[in-house]
This record gives structure tokens, sequence and C-alpha cells, in this order.
């Protein structure tokens, strides 16, 4: 049955399942129409044919955005389609997030601080009561904030001054993403009076910034407060620091701990990363098979590129990863890596 056109897409990250939920139905007992897939797809239907027709008939979509929303490539995937359609995008903040580029310039519902008047306004807008368009949805620069948000802002810096480490990382992000021009210079300060008073989520958004930083002290840093910030449950965090293992970048490549990260991170991107990482094992295992039968140097002068590497490089190169794969394997280490 075709979709109304006038019904909303919600576009959202699994993590934030048991929220959009409960949002769904408040904005339908407002008399929002609304598609959601967990409340849509019908039994003995095609979840991936479902959600595609739905994106393609909607008029409207909601992004619910949250660090797992922002992580997420399906969620991203879903509003770029939206956006180059020409639909209207309403992004919903439900928690503190780096929103994504694409998303910045939209006026949005506020879920962080009330529930209530974030639904409200949402509902609003999807009843007809304040519809955006594509003349009003758009904040230009020049735009001053209403009374209410200078009102939150002042909250927020008086509560960060007196020492509340949450909202010191809150006043980073309105120094980050909310302020035009972005002060990532003050944004980072804030961040890390945060992390110095023990603040995980502050920690993550530090190594934000650090992250891919050409100054070694930082880009080591932003590995230490991944691993902290993971360690206290922040997927992202984990996700992240996955992707240094993985690539090697600040810490030494190790294959196996960028899978256990990506596992721990329960992202949705995460089943794309952890496809890659085992793809990787894969050939290390391949590798290390040619080893082990003894044809090193038929190993090098096979069509893998690697005929200017030694034997020994190739040693070196395989080392960390045969500890965990002989176990699964129940081969022996070959003399050479003893």
């Amino acid at each position: 049955m075709p979709i109304d056109p006038s019904t909303a897409f919600v576009s959202y990250a699994r993590e934030d399942r048991e929220f959009v939920l409960r949002l769904a139905k408040d904005l339908k007992a407002k008399g929002a129409k609304i598609w959601m897939d967990r409340l849509d797809i019908r039994l003995g239907q095609r979840w991936d044919t479902e959600v595609e027709t739905a994106v393609e008939q909607c008029g409207c979509m909601v992004v619910v955005l949250s660090p797992a929303a922002v992580a997420s490539e399906k969620v991203k995937n879903e509003f770029m389609v939206a956006l180059d359609e020409g639909k209207v995008v309403i992004p919903a903040l439900i928690r503190e997030c780096r929103v994504p580029l694409q998303l910045r310039r939209l006026q949005y519902a506020d879920f962080r601080a009330d529930y209530d008047i974030g639904l409200t306004d949402l509902a609003a807008s999807l009843c007809g009561e304040q519809q955006p368009n594509a003349d009003t949805i758009a904040l230009t620069e020049q735009q001053a904030p209403s009374v209410s948000e200078r009102e939150k802002l002042r909250e927020l810096e008086r509560r960060a001054h007196e020492g509340d480490p949450a909202a010191m990382w809150q006043l980073g992000n309105v120094y980050e993403f909310d302020q035009k021009p972005s002060d990532k210079l003050q944004a980072m300060n804030w961040y890390r009076k945060s992390a110095e008073a023990g603040d995980t989520t502050g920690m993550y958004y530090l190594a934000c910034i650090f992250d891919g930083s050409s100054n070694s002290d930082w880009n080591a840093e932003a590995v230490e407060l991944y691993r902290k910030a993971a360690e206290a449950g922040i997927g992202g965090a984990a996700y992240f620091l996955g992707q240094k293992y993985e690539l090697g970048n600040g810490v030494t490549q190790d294959l196996g701990e960028a899978r256990k990260l990506y596992s721990s991170s329960r992202m949705d991107s995460a089943a794309e990363a952890l496809k890659r990482v085992d793809s990787k094992l894969a050939e290390k295992r391949r590798q290390l098979a040619a080893i082990h039968a003894g044809y090193p140097r038929a190993f090098l002068e096979s069509g893998l590129g690697h005929t200017h590497l030694l034997y020994a490089d190739v040693i070196s190169e395989l080392r960390s990863s045969f500890a965990m794969i002989r176990h699964s394997h129940k081969i022996d280490y070959p003399d050479e890596l003893k």
C-alpha cells in the first residue's frame, strides 16, 4: 500500500530504539503521521525493501541524533537520500553529539533538556502548525538566538563555571557546533576541563578534537582518552579507538584489538568495520599458511605486490596476529617465528 507523502520517516540508530519507539508512539498520539520500521513493517515483509520504499515515499524525515546515530552509515545514507531529493529533514537532538555537517544549518527539535518541549515542537511541525519549508528551515549565520536560548546558554555557563563537568562539555559543544564561526579553541578548553574533572563524555569529545592531529602528543592523548571513554561504555569511543588499531594510527596496528573494540561499540557501522577487519585477518591467515608450508620465497614472488619485501619483513608483519590465529587453527609456530 502506498505511503501518504505527508508521512515522516524516522531515521535512527538501533542503540536508540527504546527512545524512538516512545517518540514515535507519542507523535502518533498527537496526530502526526509517522513511519517507523518497528511499528510499520508487518510480519513476512522484507525489512530492507520496506525501509527503502518508505524512504522514497515519505515526504519528510525525522533524523534522531545521538553519538550512535552520527556513527551509523545507515542513518547517514537515509538522510542523504532525503536531502538529495529535496525533502524536509528535521533533526531531533536527543543527546550531545557531533552533528553531521549536512544537518548543522537545519532547525532542530531539542530533546536534551526537556522531552515534553521537544515533543511539542516536533509534533507542531509535523502536524502543519509550524511546517518548515526550504526558505525557513536553514538557520542563517545572522540569526540571533531566542530569549529562551540565551537563558539556556547563561544557565549552562553558570553551571560550567561552578564546576559541573557535564555542563563543561555541553558548553564546549556550543562553541564547536552552535556558534558561528566555530571556536574550537574554546571548545577544546571546556572539553579539557570536563575531562580533567573525570567526565568520560568530556574525554570523548576532547579525543575527537585531538584525533588525527599532526601533533603527535595530541594524537597519543586521543588514544588514551578514547580508551577511558570506551571503558566507561561510550560506544563512539570504542569505535574510533578500533579505527586507530585497524589502521595503526597512533598505536601499533592490532587487528584483533580492532575487532574487539568494534564489537564492543555495538554501533550500526560496526558491522561493516568487522567485515573489513575479518577480510584483513583472512589475508593474514593465508600469508601464514604460505609461510608454514615452507615456501616463503614463492610467497614473496606471488601476485601480492610484496616482491620488494625481505622474508624478515613478512615475519615482523605477521608476528602480532599469529598468536591469536594459531589457537583457532591448531597450528604451531614455524621455526622462523620461534
